[in-house]
Formats: C-alpha cells, sequence, structure tokens
C-alpha cells in the first residue's frame, strides 16, 4: 500500500494503514481573489484512488463570488473497472442597505456520478430554483467482465519455475552456486526446508491426500503452532497428530476473482514428493503447514472487492516446513584394544650432545690476504669433497654450485670477513 494524502473519503481506513493528512495548498492571489484546496493519491492491493477538491474565492466590498470543484474516482485493474464522482458549483452574492441589511445570492451546481464498463452514469443539475438528475449509458449494477487465466496469469504471476519454490532456514552447511536445484549440504539433525508458492492451494498431497480445510494446533498464551504431518501408520500414510490439548481452525478458501472462478470449482493441490536411490522416501519426514494471508484482489471471490471490506484472505496454505521426521541414530564408538595404545620399547637415537665448542678466535691477517685466502680454499680439494658431500646428502647436484669465478667472489665483500685461527 503507497499513498500521498490520505484516502478516498468512502474508504474506511484499516487499522494497519498509515492516517496521511491531504496535500493541501492555499494561494492568495491578490486582495481581492484566493484559491485553496487539497488532493490526495492511494494505491491498495486491489484499487488506485485519487482526488482533487479546489475553492476559488472572489471579493470585492459586498460583492462576492466562488467556484468550488471536487473530483474523487477509484480504478480498479483485471478486471478494469472505475467509479467516480465529480462535483461543481458557482455562486455569487450581493450585500445592500435597503430597510435594513439585504442579501441576494444566487448559486448554480451539478453533481455527476460515472461508472463502467460500460461507460455509464448518473447527472444531477441544481439551477438554484430547479433541480433534475440525468441518467445515461447501461445498468448501474453492471459487474466488469472476468478476464481470462492467460491474462492474469502473464499480468500477476511470475514464470512458471518461480510459482514455487523451496528454501533452508536452518542446518545448511555449505553451498556452492546458484543452481535453485541444488540445495546445498545439511546437517541432518537439525535442518528445516520450506516450500513456498505463490499461487495459494486448498489442498496438499505428499505420499498420500492430505486434510488441510480444518488444521489441529495448539496454543501457549498468544504463541499458536500449527501440529505436522507425519507417518503415524505402518502403511506410511501421513496424518496431522492429534494431542489432547489440539484445537482446531479452517484455513483460508482461495478463489481468483478477477478471473471468475469461485472457491467452491477452484482446485489447487500443493504436492511435494521425496525420493531416495529411485524410492519415494517422504514417510521419513515431518510436514508443518505454512499459512499466509493473501491478497483478496487476486485471490477472493469477488470480481470487484468491496472498497471497505477484508483486505486478505486469512490463513492459506502456501507451503511446509520439512524436518526430519525422527532425530538420527547417534553411532556407537568400535572398541579399540588398549594394548595398540602402548607405547614401543624401542630406542630412537635421534641426535646426541657434544661438548660446549671453543669461542671463535680470528686470525690475524690484513684485508688482503683474507680475501686472498677466501678465494684459494673455495677451490681447495678438500673442500670441494665436503661440498660435494653436502650437497648429495641434500640432494642438489654439485654442479649447481658455481666457483669458477671463485678469484673474484672475495672482491665482492665491502669488508673482507675475519678468517677462523687454525
Amino acid at each position: 500500500m503507497q499513498t500521498l494524502g490520505g484516502y478516498h473519503p468512502g474508504f474506511v481506513i484499516p487499522d494497519h494503514y498509515p492516517r496521511v493528512p491531504r496535500l493541501g495548498y492555499n494561494w492568495l492571489v491578490d486582495d481581492q481573489l484566493s484559491i485553496k484546496g487539497e488532493a490526495y493519491c492511494a494505491l491498495t492491493a486491489s484499487v488506485l484512488m485519487a482526488g482533487l477538491h479546489v475553492q476559488a474565492t472572489w471579493n470585492s466590498g459586498n460583492l462576492q463570488a466562488w467556484f468550488n470543484v471536487a473530483v474523487d474516482f477509484i480504478i480498479g485493474w483485471k478486471p478494469f473497472h472505475y467509479d467516480a464522482t465529480a462535483h461543481a458549483s458557482l455562486g455569487v452574492s450581493y450585500t445592500f442597505q435597503f430597510f435594513g441589511t439585504q442579501h441576494l445570492s444566487f448559486e448554480v451546481g451539478a453533481d455527476l456520478h460515472i461508472w463502467g464498463p460500460d461507460f455509464s452514469g448518473q447527472a444531477h443539475i441544481d439551477l438554484d430554483i430547479i433541480s433534475f438528475d440525468i441518467s445515461f449509458g447501461g445498468s448501474p449494477s453492471q459487474l466488469p467482465a472476468p478476464i481470462s487465466w492467460d491474462s492474469f496469469k502473464q499480468s500477476f504471476l511470475p514464470t512458471d519455475d518461480a510459482i514455487c519454490s523451496i528454501a533452508a532456514t536452518a542446518g545448511l552447511i555449505s553451498k556452492t552456486g546458484n543452481d535453485a536445484t541444488n540445495l546445498g549440504i545439511f546437517n541432518a539433525k537439525d535442518f528445516i526446508l520450506v516450500t513456498n508458492a505463490v499461487v495459494p492451494s486448498n489442498s496438499a498431497h505428499i505420499s498420500n491426500d492430505l486434510q488441510v480445510g480444518q488444521l489441529y494446533y495448539t496454543q501457549n498464551g498468544t504463541q499458536v503452532s500449527l501440529l505436522a504431518f507425519s507417518a503415524a501408520t505402518s502403511d506410511g500414510s501421513l496424518t496431522q497428530a492429534t494431542p489432547a490439548n489440539a484445537k482446531t481452525r479452517a484455513t483460508g478458501s482461495p478463489a481468483i476473482g478477477p478471473v471468475g472462478v469461485q472457491a467452491n470449482v477452484l482446485t489447487s493441490t500443493h504436492s511435494i514428493a521425496i525420493t531416495r536411490d529411485g524410492s519415494n522416501v517422504e514417510h521419513e519426514f515431518a510436514y508443518t503447514p505454512v499459512l499466509k494471508n493473501v491478497p483478496i484482489g487476486l485471490w477472493g471471490s469477488d470480481l470487484q472487492p468491496a472498497l471497505n471490506g477484508p483486505r486478505f484472505v486469512s490463513d492459506t496454505l502456501t507451503g511446509f516446513e520439512i524436518t526430519p521426521a525422527a532425530q538420527a541414530v547417534p553411532g556407537e564408538t568400535a572398541p579399540i584394544d588398549r594394548s595398540k595404545l602402548q607405547y614401543d620399547p624401542e630406542t630412537v637415537v635421534a641426535y646426541s650432545w657434544t661438548p660446549e665448542p671453543p669461542p671463535f678466535q680470528a686470525d690475524a691477517l690484513d684485508e688482503l690476504t683474507r680475501r686472498q685466502r677466501i678465494s684459494s680454499s673455495l677451490v681447495d680439494p678438500t673442500v670441494a669433497t665436503a661440498r660435494q658431500q653436502l650437497c648429495t646428502a641434500l640432494g642438489i647436484g654439485a654442479d649447481a654450485i658455481d666457483v669458477s669465478q671463485a678469484s673474484t667472489i672475495a672482491s665482492t665483500f665491502l669488508t673482507a670477513p675475519q678468517i677462523k685461527k687454525a
């Protein structure tokens, strides 16, 4: 529902609708002429309503003239119908002194009421000294013609693959991609799936036909909980639980008013099938009905819903909440031979302690001698043999280390490092 400036004067505002003041204006054109008025527009579940009221007044001494216009209309769609009223009046008055204060006034006006289709209406003409009515068009009781199912479906329903949906509300562990047919991976202990249909239903089939015209529920204070359907019989048929404190409530009876289909001839079935490895397993789950209020302009019985009638068809069946019928049975931990957990009396020599190494003592060599010592040691046969052994232990080929430029390696040091004293 959306509104700007309020509602039609004949519209009884529901408690949950906002109370909105009229959009008003007041224009003082000059000292003699003033124009004021108000306007509104509102869109509800079934109709568009709008109106405009204008009042112009002119005063000049003892002479006064006025002009009033008011228009209010309501338009419904699918099927299209309309109803509008208009009023216009023009008057003048003059005040003068003659054997006291005297007033002369004259006013003419007209009221128009039109409706359709077919275009019809009635006009009331008031000429102050005489008034009369003029009727035109068809019968005032004529109802709009129903639209076709194809037109209703194209105008108000989503595509076929979006009319029914299923979503996880609990227990979802992970899901990849946006494929609607892939619900994801669930925790089997506490998952909840909820089906939803844009079209309300008056019957249901899950393994067998379910009785959904009257549903059992329990109540704790203001909390109302519908009872689930589950397999309580040996043949796996689903029935609704009926504890001693259960009460019953009637579900809403949807129709398709714009198409002219009444509730007693409409059959809309909410069906659920669950299979595993090609076999039906609906009996392994519980199904709690989901009831919603749906717009009476779409799913009510009337072609032209009453302006001040109910706004919704209450408690219609639109889906089910699916949960495991029984909690998953936890597995048992396999016994383990305690002897398998005992340690093996095997001594593993991973390393051995060595005495504390002596402190480093540098050889008293000058800068040039240290560089020469470094260059010669890189190609020393003993060092080359040790390098080969180390590379082999590490799985690295010794040829991967290039020491052919040993004479220039030492020159790359900014300061030649100290050399251990032999």
